[in-house]
């Protein structure tokens, strides 16, 4: 790290002198990945990695050449000995380290997915912008930002095509500001729409179904009871109609209370009819069935009346008949 304030322009030294900064960007160039030139090796996504590095730090070219060595290992670092002398400037430099270390199979399969990727119905602008950008560098290092444009635009859903090309972006980075806008507009209006239908639609409900009260239970108004209504004890004769009660909403379920008893026979209530003392049931007079016989007997020196059993159910002979 110290190496690289030393080359770096006085006024750019100035920027990064406070310690903070100065540890932040050793810590960054000390993890910046290697490129070793191994089957394994994707060079395009190292190149990213690498040059990002060197975009925080703020890099020129000819310090990102200086230090691009530490970062090569193997069969790269041999490629790089043997070819630094002709390689002038970074541009050049990814643009060849990727066409001697990208086998042809990687590239054309970058390729591929760059024309075929279509944004998803449910990928956002910023997840659909670095897929794009990803697999622009990976096909081409180097691809001018025109290209990068013209890949951005053609593969953009069509939701948001017409707005973003109303508005010609020229850049990438335009495009990516006013698609992310577009976007923003889109999901705001489909909130709203959303709210204004449930506005329309909850009142409907609340009509259609029957309110419920506040401890959510449902309480409707008494039924009048089948019985007259009451009179109370110290009315007068002159019967008046009671309309029925109807209880107000409570917090609590309410329970009826019970009609008290009425007499049919003379109006009161306290009392039923079979118990009035002023209408008091006729006694029903059982009289002996005139088929059945009774006769004079002695038991015991004592005389008796005692019931003849003949047996039959009805019988001719009646008590007259013997006297």
């Amino acid at each position: 790290m110290d190496q690289i304030a030393i080359q770096m322009p006085e006024q750019q030294h100035n920027h990064f002198a406070t310690p903070v900064i100065l540890s932040v960007l050793a810590k960054a160039m000390k993890e910046a990945p290697k490129f070793s030139g191994t089957n394994h090796d994707d060079v395009e996504h190292w190149l990213f990695e690498i040059a990002e590095t060197f975009d925080i730090i703020d890099l020129n070219s000819s310090q990102r050449l200086q230090l691009i060595p530490l970062y090569l290992d193997g069969e790269a670092k041999n490629w790089w000995r043997l070819n630094k002398d002709s390689i002038h400037s970074w541009p050049e430099f990814m643009s060849t380290i990727a066409n001697v270390f990208r086998g042809s199979d990687q590239h054309s399969l970058s390729f591929h997915k760059l024309n075929n990727h279509k944004q998803r119905s449910d990928e956002s602008v910023i997840e659909y912008y670095n897929m794009m950008i990803k697999l622009c560098n990976q096909t081409d290092p180097n691809m001018a930002d025109t290209s990068k444009l013209n890949y951005l635009q053609m593969d953009l859903k069509q939701s948001l095509q017409n707005d973003v090309f109303r508005r010609h972006p020229s850049t990438a980075a335009q495009f990516f500001q006013v698609a992310q806008e577009e976007e923003s507009l889109q999901t705001i209006v489909r909130t709203y729409a959303a709210l204004t239908a449930s506005v329309f639609i909850d009142p409907l409900k609340s009509k259609a179904e029957p309110e419920a009260s506040i401890s959510s239970v449902q309480c409707s108004p008494q039924k009048p009871s089948a019985r007259p209504a009451p009179y109370h004890q110290n009315s007068s004769a002159t019967k008046s109609y009671n309309p029925p009660h109807y209880s107000q909403l409570t917090n609590r379920t309410h329970t009826p209370k019970k009609a008290s008893p009425r007499c049919f026979g003379c109006g009161k209530v306290g009392h039923f009819v079979h118990t009035c003392i002023q209408h008091p049931p006729k006694r029903a007079c059982y009289r002996t069935s005139p088929s059945l016989i009774y006769i004079g007997v002695f038991v015991n020196g004592k005389r008796i009346r005692a019931l003849v059993d003949t047996g039959a159910t009805h019988s001719f002979i009646t008590q007259g008949t013997l006297g």
